[in-house]
């Protein structure tokens, strides 16, 4: 019979035999909560007498499983901890314990526990693999998923702007070119933006700053620095260094672009939604900035089509306005 492996403090790791045979986890292992990471259906005993969570993924190297790891994360810190629990606290004992599993016990449920050890403890992603792989020898996570842990140790954070040009690295791989409706950028967050894009014609609001995706200019000795001039039989006729100056702001996909993105074609251009003037372009194959460096996708607005506004400015500029009325 297989049994569940403790990984560390109160933390299982298991394959889904010990649910489909039935296995009392609260009295052999004083298991009260279960994660699931898998598509199939476990038995409802488990779904009921249990603090049960299921995240249904793939076990494949199309699956982005790193977006599941704050809610994963949360699930497990309070199962072990309790409902006042703090993900920065890593010095407290487990209450409880939790049983972390997939269809074998061996990819999808041990990427989450690695992602919890490197959020919780500090690892790196070859110290969780390992604390895993000591207690439990047969595991052997996929190497996207590995891909995705060395991501999140570098981010840390589905903010960052890594994360955002690998999501659409990765909706490029996955859609022909498409995207789904959950990466749309939510337009609403300006209370945490620093500035806005508007239409240079109609002044219409186009872009906050929270949907940048930026990018750093390649260095002079980088091959993407350099634009090379061809002449019509591919002879090169001279080379020029990239601008000192970005021309382009490139975003997350944003809601008055889905029309457009959703043709599906390789490359288009963007129109104000107001007044219809073009502000950008997009190509999924990718496109280069004027500083030389090769965006993929590309999905960006161009500077000479529309207005940077920096709130912080505007805002001091809007207070001394009114004390000059004032007196």
């Amino acid at each position: 019979m297989a049994t569940p492996t403790r990984i560390l403090g109160g933390i299982y790791v298991s394959s889904i035999e010990p649910l489909t045979q039935g296995v009392d986890l609260k009295k052999e292992y004083n298991i009260s909560s279960i994660l699931s990471v898998l598509t199939d259906d476990v038995p409802e005993e488990y779904t009921k007498n249990y603090n049960y969570k299921q995240i249904s993924v793939l076990d494949d190297d199309k699956t982005n499983i790193l977006q599941h790891f704050d809610e994963a994360n949360n699930f497990i810190d309070e199962a072990l901890f309790g409902a006042a629990a703090d993900l920065k606290d890593e010095r407290k004992r487990h209450k409880s314990s939790i049983l972390v599993h997939c269809a074998q016990g061996c990819s999808r449920s041990v990427v989450v526990v690695a992602g919890y050890l490197m959020k919780k403890y500090k690892l790196d992603v070859k110290s969780s693999i390992y604390a895993i792989r000591r207690k439990k020898p047969d595991i052997a996570p996929n190497d996207f998923f590995i891909e995705q842990l060395n991501l999140y140790n570098e981010i840390q954070s589905m903010d960052s702007p890594l994360y955002k040009q690998w999501k659409l690295e990765l909706a490029l791989k996955n859609d022909t070119f498409q995207i789904e409706d959950s990466m749309y950028n939510n337009t609403a967050a300006e209370a945490t933006a620093d500035s806005e894009l508007r239409c240079k014609r109609c002044r219409q609001k186009i872009a906050l700053s929270t949907s940048f995706v930026p990018h750093i200019p390649p260095p002079e000795e980088d091959r993407q620095s350099q634009f090379i001039k061809r002449a019509g039989n591919n002879r090169i006729i001279g080379v020029e260094k990239g601008s000192s100056k970005c021309t382009h702001f490139f975003v997350e996909p944003l809601d008055w672009m889905k029309a457009e993105l959703s043709k599906g074609e390789l490359e288009g251009k963007f129109c104000c939604p107001k007044c219809q003037g073009k502000v950008g372009a997009y190509s999924w194959h990718g496109s280069r900035c004027s500083c030389g460096k090769w965006m993929i996708p590309a999905i960006h607005l161009q500077d000479a089509r529309v207005d940077e506004i920096d709130f912080k400015n505007s805002r001091v500029d809007e207070v001394k306005h009114k004390a000059d009325n004032v007196q």
